[in-house]
């Protein structure tokens, strides 16, 4: 009943607040582990923002320790191990309906701050026959392709939104599972909490505007060439080695994006 409630509008602000909180899995290159994050997707009203609950815990520490005068990596490595938040976490974000309706804003983490401002995502799916039960909905499923990759997904009815993880979206209820063919990228609904979404923003940070394939050709270049990657955004040669002392070897690498093509 606390579910439906918030799924009613009233004329207060904020009328609509949610958080869906997903599993995901995902690989940053073919070949290599599984690695997972938790993320959030936080609906206020018709806006709504994606992201990693534990990546936007390290760029607090990192920018309150750098307030303080702190510049080594030692530092904001030991403040984020003794807070439980350290190791890998998924460092874009996706805003919906932000900064106007029918747009969508991507930005991501890393060396610098970068944003996409694009169309909202015009997703078209095949209904399928099938149900299950996700975090306690039952649900119907649902298949597309988008960006280049193939989508199972399971929305609910129950929590009838146009919403879902990172872009996904465009069906008559919440998505609460979605997984893509190759088995690279999966999320799943763990949890829904009413009146816990915060607000859907930008944080205070200098961005580099780009587009959505700039954006994928960093991210491409990042998971494949690291050295290079962070010379490119330092402005000098970087090279990496591993703890042999010897140079590594990235032409093998072969990046897993979530968007597979433009």
């Amino acid at each position: 009943m606390l579910l439906s409630s918030c799924l009613c509008y009233a004329d207060n602000r904020h009328s609509l607040n949610l958080r869906i909180t997903y599993d995901f899995a995902y690989k940053q290159c073919y070949g290599r582990a599984t690695l997972t994050d938790r993320l959030s997707l936080d609906i206020l009203d018709d806006q709504s923002v994606c992201f990693s609950l534990k990546n936007r815990r390290q760029n607090q520490i990192t920018d309150s320790l750098a307030d303080l005068g702190f510049r080594d990596y030692e530092d904001y490595s030991a403040e984020k191990k003794k807070q439980g938040v350290y190791g890998n976490s998924v460092t874009w974000q996706v805003l919906k309906n932000f900064p106007e309706r029918g747009r969508q804003t991507v930005t991501w983490y890393t060396l610098k701050n970068f944003k996409v401002e694009e169309l909202s995502s015009v997703i078209n799916w095949t209904l399928l026959e099938g149900d299950t039960v996700v975090a306690g909905y039952e649900c119907q499923k649902a298949e597309t392709t988008f960006k280049g990759r193939k989508w199972t997904a399971w929305y609910t009815l129950d929590i009838p939104l146009d919403n879902g993880p990172w872009k996904l979206g465009g069906l008559p209820g919440l998505i609460l599972l979605a997984k893509e063919s190759e088995g690279i990228f999966r999320f799943e609904c763990i949890g829904i909490e009413p009146g816990k979404a915060g607000p859907v923003s930008l944080p205070k940070k200098s961005f580099e505007n780009c587009s959505s394939k700039e954006l994928n050709a960093l991210m491409k270049l990042s998971y494949e060439d690291d050295a290079t990657f962070s010379g490119k955004m330092l402005g000098c040669q970087c090279v990496a080695y591993d703890k042999n002392g010897r140079r590594i070897d990235s032409s093998k690498n072969h990046a897993a994006l979530l968007e597979k093509k433009e």
